[in-house]
């Protein structure tokens, strides 16, 4: 069972996987004028449709309820959009080869109402008072075309504007040279309205001032640099002012040209913690993925040979994760000799299925996951049957060879981390490190290597001083695996041999600070020992996925002198089970 002891993350606002009628259930939103969700979008799925390709209609979409957001108005938000079917009889000057469509649609933040919207080229922001919207622009307007109000630097850009102001007079093209006070405007390589499906990710750091936009065509992974990056202070009380009650949400407007204007999916979240950086973000796939992942698992706790772990021996994970504009009722897989195994629905979301298995034999392992064909079948999504090939050779074992020095580790200078030679390689293969890292606060260590290495480098500074990071990993991994292109999807397997291990850092630690100790299993329970400042009321929760809306208290206790000894049973179904503490 693998653990992960890390601290408290901003709470997630909220999260649309798509819009179909069970996330609105769940989470209403304030639908205006011409907009309307859910309505079936051209990849056969659930989206908010702001405008249909029709001249002359505006549409929002706020949340029903305002937002607190962290002081300075810090806030992360992430969403998919589609811009299709354009036409009209007019253009702006720019096609061909710009294809028809307008105006495109903003992103917008505002404390004023969430019953907002315009017409026209103010792409539905125009006029909305105490609010900052980022627009996606697909039409040039100016003065030669009627609107001097705006001069729009062409047909095809994202620009940041403050209540209500749609003016881009002044604005220059970003690059990261200039200087971030100034007006700017980024234009993409293709075309906002292409039809393709677009994934943008907006984050303001109210510490800072910083607004970053980021950007891709058809690419649901988080770009490393900004695309437009803006310092903006929208804690100003004339803007959005601190910790600011805020509506969030898009407006869009046509006019005499027009095109369908699609949100695919979105999160938000109400403080400053960028999504898609790890585990805590939305996770946004492009397309549908299988996969059959067996681990044969050990521990080591000296310079000797790893051993079979006392926790769990085997495990087996199946999983089914939708592109991220569908959702199925539910799913399963079949295996070579016809048993069937129901996938779990773990976010009740319908995106993502999984079973876990764990056994405590290898002839248990062999006959329950039989080396063979996999067919995985979806149901509620239109999806086919998939199969493929699962039969893959057992890496060896995963060795420290500098154990010793790994029980003594100076955090304040780079520590390299050695071990044995990865050599029963097939397929695909990688080497896999972790050391206490939490995704969601961005600390500890971890990293992919490829198959050929044999040591990895730790940078100064990465770890605390004075911590036991418990259940640290080294994986050496094979894996094959298929794709298609009609429906869209991967499918694939892999074995893997996985060590764990405890790595101590030395020196002192945080004053007052919580430190999970070295967890014991026995009789399918968890003793879990804490240390923390005497007094206080602690919060233990537990979670399966690390997604910032699955944890669950296990416990609320009292630290009493400064320990804790907190016992957890969990579940024979979960394969994976996460821990944190907090007062």
């Amino acid at each position: 069972m693998a653990l992960l002891f890390p601290r408290m993350a901003g709470a997630q606002t909220f999260n649309y996987p798509g819009f179909s009628s069970a996330s609105l259930a769940a989470t209403p939103l304030q639908i205006n004028g011409n907009a309307a969700a859910p309505v079936t979008g051209l990849e056969d799925a659930a989206v908010l449709r702001l405008t249909t390709a029709t001249p002359a209609q505006s549409g929002s979409a706020f949340s029903l309820n305002s937002i607190r957001l962290e002081a300075n108005a810090g806030f992360s938000t992430a969403f998919a959009f589609q811009l299709s079917n354009g036409g009209g009889k007019d253009n702006d000057g720019n096609q061909p080869p710009e294809p028809p469509g307008a105006d495109g649609i903003v992103f917008v933040l505002t404390t004023v109402a969430n019953n907002v919207g315009a017409l026209g080229q103010g792409v539905g922001y125009q006029g909305i008072t105490n609010s900052v919207g980022i627009k996606f622009d697909t039409w040039q307007d100016g003065v030669s075309n009627g609107f001097p109000q705006d001069s729009d630097p062409n047909g095809n850009f994202v620009a940041v504007y403050t209540n209500g102001s749609t003016q881009t007079a002044g604005y220059i093209p970003y690059a990261a040279s200039n200087s971030e006070s100034a007006p700017q405007y980024y234009s993409p390589a293709t075309y906002l309205k292409n039809g393709d499906v677009w994934y943008a990710w907006i984050d303001y750091n109210g510490a800072t001032g910083e607004l970053d936009v980021r950007l891709t065509d058809g690419n649901s992974a988080r770009p490393t640099n900004p695309q437009l990056s803006q310092t903006i202070q929208l804690a100003n009380p004339a803007i959005l002012g601190s910790f600011p009650n805020v509506f969030a949400g898009f407006t869009s407007a046509t006019g005499e040209q027009y095109q369908n204007q699609d949100i695919l999916n979105w999160e938000f979240v109400d403080n400053y913690s960028p999504i898609g950086t790890n585990l805590c973000g939305p996770v946004i796939h492009s397309n549908t993925i299988y996969t059959l992942n067996e681990s044969w698992l050990y521990a080591q706790t000296n310079a000797g040979p790893p051993v079979p772990s006392p926790i769990i021996r085997y495990g087996v994970i199946a999983e089914v994760s939708l592109v991220s504009n569908l959702s199925a009722t539910a799913a399963s897989v079949t295996s070579p000799n016809g048993t069937v195994t129901t996938l779990q629905n773990i976010e009740a979301r319908g995106q993502a299925f999984l079973a876990a298995d764990d056994l405590t034999s290898a002839s248990a392992l062999h006959a329950a996951w039989p080396n063979g064909n996999y067919t995985f079948n979806v149901s509620g999504a239109s999806l086919p049957a998939v199969t493929f090939s699962w039969d893959i050779a057992q890496p060896n074992t995963p060795q420290l060879a500098n154990f010793a020095a790994v029980q003594a580790v100076d955090s304040t200078k780079s520590f390299t981390l050695s071990w044995n030679a990865f050599t029963n390689k097939v397929g695909t293969n990688e080497i896999s490190v972790n050391i206490g890292y939490d995704s969601c606060a961005g600390t500890g260590f971890s990293g992919l290597l490829p198959s050929t290495a044999t040591s990895t480098t730790i940078p100064a500074g990465t770890l605390a001083p004075g911590s036991n990071y418990v259940n640290c990993t080294l994986g050496f991994i094979n894996a094959i695996g298929v794709t298609n292109a009609s429906p869209q999807y991967s499918a694939g397997g892999s074995h893997g041999s996985i060590t764990s291990f405890t790595l101590t850092t030395i020196g002192a630690g945080a004053s007052g600070s919580l430190n999970f100790g070295t967890p014991v299993w026995s009789g399918g329970s968890l003793t879990l020992p804490l240390t923390a400042p005497p007094g206080k009321s602690i919060t233990v929760e537990t979670s399966t996925t690390l997604k910032p809306d699955s944890w669950k208290t296990l416990t609320v206790v009292s630290s009493g002198a400064g320990t804790i000894t907190v016992t957890d049973t969990p579940p024979k179904t979960v394969l994976y089970r996460f821990y944190r503490a907090h007062d």
